[in-house]
């Protein structure tokens, strides 16, 4: 048996037992779209392309090609939970009307007739395509057909109440119960964790920097260094991002305003951090020393330089 075939064959026979007690949704009309085959739009319903070859059958449909305008009836199976006391021959009687089908519906779940029903099973009742037989079909050929299994040749007679069934003249009634249509469940709504908030950064040396800043704005460059060094270990071991930014930034400025470049460009490289240097906002002085340090040892440009800075040095 080919693997299509082994698939087709699950498909129709293979019922779990997990799942709720719902009832089949009504029948509906799908109208083929450009692009679409019968396996997208089984599909879609299913959620089983391979059933698209028995939907086109349950719409007498004898070739592949679908085209955009075709109507497609979209039959479903009920679905139903088993309940305590319930048996085979009990739900076939009710559902498909008569109790000899029993097991025959088994069977279509993955079951035998003789088998317990336990209470929370899950049972296919199949949708019945009404057949003629044709010139040259026989019941294995429809079961190969149906099936994927030629042996199932026993399970379509039994469902039609065929008595002899090596002679069967053309024209012959058959009903073949196919469970293949049950109606695909929504796809479950998949949460996305909503990623918790970017931490503020600690700026725990804000107003001591400011300070420093002050100093260096009114040209106090000695007085903006001594602050600056009186703070480094501090801040390079408790100070967040923005506080070692700033640190190296104002360190660097201080430092080119005192001629003192080597230790402008350390500073800067050191601490100054991925944010851009802004040439524009930048006195000559200050940007022909820092364009000389070279690269930062952490990648990026460097810090933008505040309109103050360019004012001195």
């Amino acid at each position: 048996m080919s693997a299509l075939r082994r698939r087709l064959a699950s498909i129709l026979l293979a019922v779990g037992f997990a799942g709720a007690g719902a009832v089949a949704a009504p029948d509906r009309i799908h109208t083929v779209a450009a692009g679409e085959s019968a396996a997208s739009v089984a599909k879609r319903y299913y959620g089983e392309a391979s059933v698209g070859e028995l939907l086109l059958r349950f719409n007498g449909k004898t070739g592949k090609v679908l085209h955009p305008g075709d109507k497609l009836t979209i039959p479903y199976c009920a679905v139903y939970q088993a309940r305590p006391g319930d048996t085979w021959s009990a739900l076939a009687k009710r559902r498909l009307g008569r109790a000899g089908a029993a097991w025959v519906l088994a069977e279509l779940n993955g079951s035998a007739a003789a088998d317990p029903l336990r209470a929370g099973a899950r049972v296919v009742f199949p949708v019945v395509l009404r057949h003629a037989l044709a010139r040259g079909e026989t019941l294995a050929s429809l079961a190969e057909r149906y099936y994927g299994d030629p042996k199932k040749a026993t399970t379509l007679q039994a469902f039609s109440r065929l008595g002899d069934a090596k002679r069967l003249p053309v024209g012959t009634p058959l009903e073949i119960p196919i469970v293949a249509f049950v109606r695909r469940e929504p796809e479950p709504v998949q949460e996305v964790p909503v990623a918790p908030p970017p931490a503020a950064d600690n700026r725990r040396f804000e107003d001591a920097l400011a300070a420093a800043g002050r100093a260096f704005a009114e040209g106090e460059y000695d007085r903006a260094r001594e602050l600056l060094e009186s703070m480094r270990e501090r801040v390079a071991g408790e100070g967040g991002v923005a506080d070692r930014r700033e640190w190296g930034r104002l360190m660097a400025f201080a430092y080119v305003a005192l001629d003192r470049d080597a230790e402008a460009c350390a500073a800067y490289r050191e601490s100054a951090g991925p944010e851009g240097l802004d040439p524009d906002l930048v006195s000559p002085r200050i940007r022909a020393v820092l364009s000389r340090c070279g690269p930062l040892d952490n990648a990026g440009p460097a810090p933008q330089i505040p309109p103050h800075a360019g004012t001195q040095g």
